[in-house]
């Protein structure tokens, strides 16, 4: 058996990366990926989550 043999090949599915965690919430959302406010509340929902992550640093 030669290492060819041994090698499966990889399909399209394996390769691709999971969505982040981000894309999963945008998913939820009712503003699709085509719409000119996809962008602007991907940042918005960003910044939320970094807000939230940060915590009461004000305090």
């Amino acid at each position: 058996m030669s290492v060819k043999e041994d090698i499966a090949p990889v399909s399209a599915s394996q390769t691709a990366a999971p969505p982040s965690l981000l894309d999963e919430i945008m998913a939820q959302t009712r503003v699709q990926p085509k719409s000119e406010s996809y962008d602007i509340t991907r940042q918005g929902v960003s910044a939320f989550i970094a807000a939230m992550l940060q915590g009461d640093s004000s305090a």
